[in-house]
């Protein structure tokens, strides 16, 4: 599932930036009045489409919900009302129009689907603790911390949950760097 989500994330990085730069429509705030919708956060005129935090947030919400078992997949449709809740947010702080979101919500899911594709084929031995794709996401986890300490994502308000996902990032990869240096006993 782990794969799953980051080759969704990979991918819908790429579909944003692909697809804002060929649409480049203009937001809200470039076509209406100020003051006449609600607005927090930073003024931002164009590559309306698509939402990106939906897009991203789809993409991820499908590709964990599609790389499980059928079996249990139920508890995951919870991630997709997450989604729809990031997406309705971009709306809700005048960042999107609707059409943008439910673009982002399309193309995310779609993302999603084609990240549990591509982690349905990896190998058994590919997602052994000591293999090269898990030294790879490892220094993906490095590099995101990296990106959470000397960047404000969004809003000084999201801050707190910035430092919450270092934390996470931390613990995670303390775990693998003990896994690197422990034998697995059979």
């Amino acid at each position: 599932m782990l794969s799953a989500g980051i080759f969704a994330g990979i991918i819908s990085a790429i579909a944003t930036t692909v697809l804002k730069n060929a649409f480049n429509l203009p937001r809200p705030a470039s076509l209406l009045e100020s003051g006449s919708f609600h607005r927090i956060g930073e003024v931002l005129l164009n590559k309306a489409f698509p939402s990106g935090h939906t897009l991203t947030a789809f993409a991820i919400a499908s590709a964990l919900y599609f790389s499980a078992n059928k079996e249990k997949r139920a508890p995951l449709l919870g991630l997709f009302l997450l989604a729809t809740c990031v997406g309705l947010s971009r709306n809700a702080v005048g960042a999107h129009w609707l059409t943008d979101v439910l673009a982002g919500a399309g193309v995310g899911m779609w993302c999603g689907m084609f990240g549990a594709l591509l982690a349905d084929r990896l190998t058994k031995d590919a997602l052994n603790l000591k293999s090269a794709w898990s030294r790879t996401i490892a220094i993906g986890g490095l590099a995101a911390i990296y990106a959470h300490i000397t960047k404000v994502m969004d809003l000084e308000l999201n801050q707190p949950l910035q430092y919450a996902s270092i934390a996470i990032i931390v613990i995670t990869l303390a775990f693998f760097a003990t896994a690197q240096f422990t034998q697995v006993r059979q």
